[in-house]
């Protein structure tokens, strides 16, 4: 069994002051073979909610690729 499975997905609230101040997702994209190296793709967003979005404007995205067996970044964009 895969430590993760497509489609699997997590949000966060981030808040500061106890303000909500946006959401990070972090989501299972993509899992598969490259040659005999097995993979995992996470892709993680970041967006500030529009009142945030004035003073600190956040709009981020990673994708990294992953050893599922090791939990080891193979790739980071």
């Amino acid at each position: 069994m895969r430590p993760f499975q497509v489609g699997e997905q997590l949000t966060y609230e981030i808040s500061w002051l106890n303000i909500t101040a946006g959401t990070a997702v972090m989501a299972v994209s993509g899992a598969g073979m490259d040659g005999d190296q097995q993979f995992v793709k996470l892709v993680t967003t970041a967006q500030s909610r529009p009142v945030i979005t004035i003073f600190f404007p956040v709009d981020n995205r990673v994708e990294s690729i992953l050893d599922p067996a090791t939990l080891l970044p193979e790739h980071l964009t």
